[in-house]
C-alpha cells in the first residue's frame, strides 16, 4: 500500500480532531450529569426546609436542646436532642463492638487462613459487604431483636442502672428496646464492610514491611 507524502499527517490530524471532539462531548455530558445531581440534592434540601418550617413555628420548646418528643400534645413539644444523642451513642457502641471483630476476621483471612479457605472467606466477606445495610437492619429488627428479649430483660433487671442496658418506657414482654439492642443491630450492619475494607488494606501491605515488623 502506497500513500502520497502528506496524506499520513492529514489522517492523524483528522483522527486527533475526532478524539478531541469526542472528549469534549463526553466532558460536557459528565458535567451536565454532575450538575443535575447537585440540583436534585438542592431541591431535596429546599423541600425539607420548607416542609419543616411549620414544625419549628408551632414548637413551644427549643428544638435543638429539648429531650421530649410529644408532637401530639397541645401545645406540641418536640426536640431532636434525645434522638441525636441516642444516635451518636448507639453508633459509637456499634463501632466498639464491630471494629475488633471485623479487623480480626480480615487479619485471619489475609494472613492466617489457608489459601483455599482464605479465598472462599474473602468471597463471602465481599458478598456480605455488597448487601445493602438496610437488609441487615431489617433482619436485626424482625429476627435478632426478638431473640434478644430474654437477654435484654436480664440485663435490664441486673444492670439497669447502666443507661445502655435500661429498657425504654415502651418496652413490652415481647420486645426489646434499648441502646444495647440498637447497638448490636448497627454493629452487624457495619461489620461486613469494615471487614472487607480492612482485608483489602492488609493485602496491600508490602510483605517486606511485615517481615520487618516481625
Amino acid at each position: 500500500v502506497t500513500t502520497r507524502t502528506g496524506e499520513l499527517p492529514d489522517v492523524l490530524a483528522s483522527t486527533s480532531r475526532r478524539r478531541t471532539n469526542g472528549d469534549s462531548i463526553f466532558r460536557g455530558l459528565t458535567m451536565l450529569a454532575g450538575a443535575f445531581v447537585l440540583l436534585v440534592l438542592a431541591a431535596i434540601a429546599i423541600f425539607l426546609i420548607v416542609k419543616s418550617l411549620p414544625a419549628f413555628s408551632h414548637d413551644t420548646k427549643n428544638f435543638w436542646t429539648t429531650f421530649e418528643w410529644l408532637p401530639d400534645n397541645s401545645p406540641a413539644v418536640f426536640g431532636v436532642a434525645a434522638l441525636a444523642f441516642g444516635t451518636a451513642l448507639s453508633a459509637v457502641l456499634a463501632l466498639l463492638m464491630a471494629f475488633p471483630v471485623a479487623v480480626a476476621v480480615a487479619l485471619f483471612i489475609s494472613d492466617y487462613a489457608p489459601r483455599r479457605l482464605a479465598r472462599w472467606l474473602g468471597y463471602i466477606t465481599d458478598l456480605l459487604a455488597a448487601v445493602p445495610s438496610v437488609v441487615f437492619g431489617l433482619w436485626g429488627l424482625f429476627w435478632l431483636v426478638p431473640h434478644l428479649t430474654a437477654l435484654q430483660h436480664w440485663l435490664a433487671d441486673n444492670l439497669g442502672f447502666i443507661p445502655i442496658f435500661a429498657d425504654s418506657e415502651s418496652v413490652t414482654a415481647n420486645a426489646s428496646r434499648s441502646i444495647f439492642a440498637a447497638s448490636v443491630v448497627l454493629a452487624i450492619m457495619v461489620l461486613p464492610i469494615i471487614s472487607a475494607i480492612s482485608r483489602e488494606v492488609f493485602q496491600q501491605v508490602d510483605p517486606g514491611l511485615k517481615e520487618g515488623a516481625l
